[in-house]
C-alpha cells in the first residue's frame, strides 16, 4: 500500500514535551509507528522526530488524497516536491512547511508520500 514518513522539529529540549507535542500531532493525523526521537544536531534547543504511518488506500487516487488530508491538518503552507517520473502511476510527493502550522510546538516539518510497496 505505501507509506507516509514524516520528520518533524519541535520547539523543545526535552524528550518528555517531544512526547506530548507528538501525542498532539496524532489527535490530527492519526496513529503512527516512531522511528526516531532525538535531541536536533544542527541546534540543540529543538527535538527532532521521525515516524511512518501506513497508508489506508490502495488506489493511487485514494492515497494521494490522504496524504493531501493529513498534511493539511498540519499547515495551510506547504512548498511540494513531485517525483521526475511523476504521473497516474508514481504519485511519490514531498512537502516541506515551516510556518503556518496548526499545532502548537513544530517548527519545521517534511512529510513523504512513498507508494513503493505498490
Amino acid at each position: 500500500m505505501g507509506n507516509i514518513y514524516w520528520r518533524i522539529l519541535f520547539n523543545t529540549t526535552k524528550r518528555e514535551t517531544a512526547r506530548r507535542l507528538i501525542g498532539n500531532l496524532v489527535k490530527h493525523i492519526g496513529e503512527c509507528e516512531i522511528l526516531n526521537l532525538q535531541p536536533y544536531w544542527k541546534d540543540k534547543n529543538l527535538f527532532e522526530a521521525e515516524f511512518r504511518q501506513e497508508l489506508s488506500f490502495q488506489t493511487s487516487d485514494r492515497s494521494l488524497v490522504e496524504f493531501l488530508k493529513k498534511v493539511s491538518s498540519v499547515s495551510d503552507i506547504w512548498e511540494v516536491n513531485f517525483a521526475n517520473a511523476f504521473n497516474e502511476v508514481n504519485q511519490d510527493v514531498s512537502v516541506v512547511a515551516n510556518s503556518a502550522f496548526k499545532i502548537q510546538g513544530i517548527y519545521w516539518a517534511t512529510v513523504s508520500l512513498d507508494r513503493s510497496n505498490d
